[in-house]
């Protein structure tokens, strides 16, 4: 076991007794996410969830397929006797995983069809794993025990070798690699109860040039939030997401842009909360506030009073727009109305015309969200500001004098309470 997850379970049983005066209520979000299911899971399992939707797990003894209903698909390693789980990580083809575990230092390739799952490596209190490369994965590890720091390893996939290429104070945390190369490492302190801790960041520069990554030749990413326990990046938008569970207290999964900046708490829970996933569906969207489909968060929320733990998934909501009113028909009245937009804040009301609107909506990188629209936004018009209220509901009344029938279409943005804009809803014509 490594030394953050002792730490951490240390931490757990000193606060356990002031848990137990309540049953957690259910995780809050932020407007424009909605749950979208959990599944059970062990309090001490590994997984790791496929673009299928399936999840390879591992409880310390079997390692197994599952449905994400946890369904058993198929099983592919039973070891004779219980192991501390690590970790499951996919490699970016999806055709075999590595599987660690904290009691021997095993690492396993197990072949997701089925012809293996031989040990590849050796390394004692391994946390945390991240592909690098096909080639080539990135290990935390703590293999001189406890109080004693943390290091970086290298594992070559092709010989099974082990290349240090890093020393750090601390335990062993969670790692997490950008689309460009850089590395990222939730940092822990050996104090406790645990102060802020900052997330690092080391460039692919870094990573390539052979110099031994330490703490001071990183940058901080995030100056200092509750030690992070899993982290994972939209690879839509490149914002990183981490679980920073905090005992006797608010864990949160939190989002930051490519500079580090906080955008949201998107979820805050009276769990432990790990295992972030962000995994892509068939839409455009990313996993923001008021987009539509395109990626979900899937986070795993543990309560070690009771021994549950479950998987829940996020998904986006898009805001709906629909017009109503005698209108549409000839002379009168229209009303555009969205739902589901910032609840007591407000939206921008676009118009353009129906004749050049494209239904295959263009994505639009605004710099903070995605914009996604279908409107020729070169001829398009910003009409009011409207107010929504406390479900998120605005709407906008104009009158068609006659012929204006089947011209226009109509899109919002959405607007938070401060006025900056973070999405925008579907499209209606009038």
């Amino acid at each position: 076991m490594s030394s953050s997850i002792v730490s951490r379970a240390l931490a757990f049983l000193l606060v356990a007794p002031a848990a137990l005066a309540f049953a957690p209520p259910s995780d809050t979000t932020i407007p424009g996410l909605l749950p979208a299911g959990s599944h059970a899971v062990g309090t001490s399992d590994a997984y790791a969830t496929l673009a299928t939707g399936d999840r390879l797990e591992f409880d310390g003894v079997v390692i197994r397929l599952v449905a994400d209903d946890g369904t058993l698909i198929q099983t592919y390693e039973t070891l004779p006797f219980f192991v501390f789980p690590s970790f499951v990580r996919l490699d970016p083809t999806g055709t075999y995983a590595l599987v660690g575990e904290s009691t021997r230092g095993k690492i396993r390739r197990v072949d997701l069809a089925g012809t293996g799952a031989p040990v590849i490596a050796d390394l004692d209190f391994a946390f945390d794993a991240v592909f690098e490369d096909a080639g080539h994965v990135i290990l935390s590890a703590a293999p001189c025990g406890f109080g004693c720091g943390s290091e970086f390893y290298r594992l070559d996939l092709a010989s099974g070798s082990l290349a240090s290429i890093g020393s750090l104070t601390g335990p062993s945390g969670p790692l997490a690699i950008a689309a460009n190369g850089d590395l990222y490492y939730g940092s822990i302190p050996d104090a406790f109860p645990p102060p802020p801790s900052p997330i690092l960041h080391w460039t692919q520069a870094q990573l390539a040039n052979g110099t031994p990554l330490t703490d001071a030749n990183a940058s901080i990413f995030v100056p200092g939030i509750a030690p992070a326990s899993s982290m994972a990046f939209d690879r839509v938008y490149g914002h990183l997401f981490v679980a920073a569970p905090v005992y006797q207290g608010t864990s949160e999964v939190f989002e930051f842009d490519t500079h580090g900046q906080l955008v949201a708490s998107v979820a805050q829970s009276l769990d432990y909360l790990s295992g972030v996933e962000l995994l892509p569906t068939h839409g455009p969207g990313s996993f923001q506030a008021f987009q539509p489909d395109g990626v979900n968060l899937k986070y795993r929320g543990t309560d070690y009073i009771a021994n549950t733990s479950e998987i829940r998934t996020l998904r986006t909501r898009r805001p709906f727009a629909s017009m109503s009113g005698p209108g549409l028909s000839g002379p009168g009245a229209v009303t555009f109305r969205v739902r589901g937009a910032y609840p007591n804040a407000s939206l921008q009301i676009l118009v353009g015309l129906a004749s050049t609107y494209n239904p295959h909506e263009q994505t639009i990188d605004t710099g903070t969200y995605l914009l996604h629209t279908g409107l020729d936004m070169a001829h398009v018009r910003r009409l009011t500001m409207v107010p929504t209220d406390a479900n998120g509901d605005g709407t906008f009344t104009f009158q068609n004098p006659g012929g204006l029938q089947g011209t226009r279409v109509f899109q919002a943005l959405v607007a938070d309470p401060n006025g900056f804009f973070v999405g925008s809803s579907t499209a209606a014509f009038n």
